[in-house]
């Protein structure tokens, strides 16, 4: 799906571990952990959300690459919130 691939191949997060149909651990560089569980119903239309992410200065761009590779129109920014 869309969704892992952007959290894996675009955020550089590993799953660590998934329980089918429950909960996936996932864990990007050190104690950055993520336990997406699925929704008990699909929206009609999908929520907007809003992603932030730490990472290292020097891999930003980067890491916007890897996900736009994912896909074009998830990623927007980076935006500078210092």
């Amino acid at each position: 799906m869309l969704r892992e691939a952007f959290r894996t191949r675009g955020l550089g997060f590993l799953e660590s571990f998934s329980i089918p149909g429950g909960v996936v651990h996932l864990r990007r560089w050190v104690f950055q952990d993520v336990l997406p569980v699925p929704a008990a119903s699909a929206p009609r239309q999908a929520p907007t959300i809003k992603i932030s992410s730490a990472c290292v200065l020097d891999q930003i761009d980067s890491l916007v690459e890897a996900c736009r590779a994912v896909s074009l129109d998830w990623a927007e920014g980076p935006r500078d919130t210092a």
